[in-house]
């Protein structure tokens, strides 16, 4: 009895090697695709990754407005007093989207978190309090 179930093992046993190595010949989808065709594939990818980068652009830069007036007259005053206290650039510019007079320091910022930097700064002042971060493209 215990013979044959050592026959019965070996003769699996042989059966399931031969299965293997006629797995290993077999070949795959992917070891028939060409080369160039790989390449292209990724040229492709390369593509499609870089479009959706560009998609997603940073802002120009940031500035910091501190005030918006409905008159030209009121913008202009205002701006002249920030400059007296900050000691600062001011531009006064007319929004055409909002029909109003923007005043804004004249400074750029390139970084969003320098720019609210000197805004928090700004709020110090009673007339700064409504200051706020403007994101120019």
């Amino acid at each position: 009895m215990k013979k044959l179930v050592y026959i019965i093992l070996f003769l699996l046993l042989i059966s399931c090697s031969s299965q293997t190595v006629q797995q290993e010949n077999q070949n795959y989808v992917f070891d028939l695709i060409e080369t160039d065709t790989v390449s292209v594939v990724q040229k492709d990818t390369v593509l499609i990754e870089t479009i959706k980068e560009e998609e997603f652009e940073t802002p120009a830069y940031y500035m910091v407005q501190i005030g918006a007036f409905s008159s030209e007259n009121r913008a202009k005053k205002f701006a002249e007093k920030s400059r007296k206290l900050l000691n600062e650039e001011v531009i006064i510019s007319f929004s055409d989207r909002i029909n109003l007079y923007l005043v804004q320091l004249a400074k750029r910022f390139e970084n969003k978190s320098e720019a609210e930097i000197v805004r928090d700064n700004l709020k110090l002042f009673p007339e700064f309090q409504d200051a706020w971060i403007v994101t120019i493209k």
